[in-house]
């Protein structure tokens, strides 16, 4: 059983390390799709300055604390009533 384990994660390795040594094209600047002239503070802001952007985060947190828990503990119910 384990063996199916190992093989992924020697495939997730080996394309971690084909796409750490490939040789990318440098991202110098994205400003220009966004919408905002040249000094516009909206084109300075961080992502995280936006309060939707953060409860979102949280949210999605949460829920998977919650889905996990949850399938543990159905898993030892499952165990429990053989």
């Amino acid at each position: 059983m384990r063996l199916p384990y190992i093989f992924i994660a020697a495939g997730l390795l080996i394309l971690g390390l084909a796409v750490a040594f490939s040789h990318l094209p440098h991202i110098s600047q994205t400003q220009e799709f966004r919408p905002g002239k040249v000094g516009d503070p909206v084109l300075s802001r961080s992502i995280w300055s936006y309060k939707h952007t953060v409860l979102g985060a949280l949210s999605i947190f949460f829920y998977v604390g919650v889905e996990v828990g949850l399938a543990s503990i159905a898993v030892n119910y499952f165990l429990s009533q053989e």
